[in-house]
């Protein structure tokens, strides 16, 4: 699988205890995938990498297909990649890719480190959101779906609506919620900030 063991890596290098289970893909994160946010040439299909290319962020991300939910139990810039923007740009990309998907809500496990990094990308603890939003996190929790780890507190933000030929059909079923920015416009934005930070490789 390509980018498996880059997403690892960056994962272990962010968190000094990490379930084995979610990087691996096993259990209950049987029905995950990773998601890799490289800089320089993308690796090829026969997973050669180029010397230029490496693994800046990455994600452990899941659908909900019931409730339309998007959820991100774990998502980490390398360690010497923090503070360039590449985080925001996996939040933009994830935000897109949830919306086209059909997803309503995108739901992440912030620790006490992380929560003002997710405030800055839009999303809330309970307290903050729509009643509709608490509720779905209620039923979420209920019904043992959501991947958080003890210490984690959930955060939310409702995802953009994409327009869709009659006859779609997405993990949400339909129109829910709508986000004032498009994904499109949120992955731009991201990727303008990323420039600024980030000087060309020479």
């Amino acid at each position: 699988e390509n980018g498996g063991a880059a997403a690892e890596r960056v994962m272990r290098s962010a968190f000094e205890v990490l379930d084995d289970n979610c990087v691996s893909l096993k259990a209950q994160y049987a029905l995950a995938r990773r998601v890799v946010l490289w800089r320089g040439a993308p690796p090829s299909d026969s997973g050669d990498a180029a010397s230029s290319c490496r693994a800046v962020a990455a994600c452990i991300a899941e659908v909900h297909e019931g409730s339309g939910v998007l959820e991100v139990p774990i998502l980490a810039a390398a360690r010497h990649e923090r503070g360039r923007g590449h985080g925001s740009v996996l939040v933009a990309l994830l935000v897109q890719m949830g919306a086209a998907l059909g997803c309503r809500l995108l739901v992440v496990s912030a620790t006490t480190e992380s929560a003002r990094f997710w405030l800055t990308m839009g999303l809330h603890t309970p307290a903050g959101c729509s009643p509709e939003i608490r509720a779905t996190l209620r039923e979420l929790a209920q019904s043992s779906q959501r991947r958080g780890f003890a210490n984690s507190i959930a955060m939310a933000m409702p995802l953009p609506r994409v327009p869709r030929r009659r006859g779609d059909a997405g993990a949400g079923g339909g129109g829910w919620l709508s986000c004032g920015a498009a994904g499109g416009g949120a992955l731009a934005a991201a990727f303008a900030r990323l420039l600024a930070r980030v000087p060309p490789e020479q």
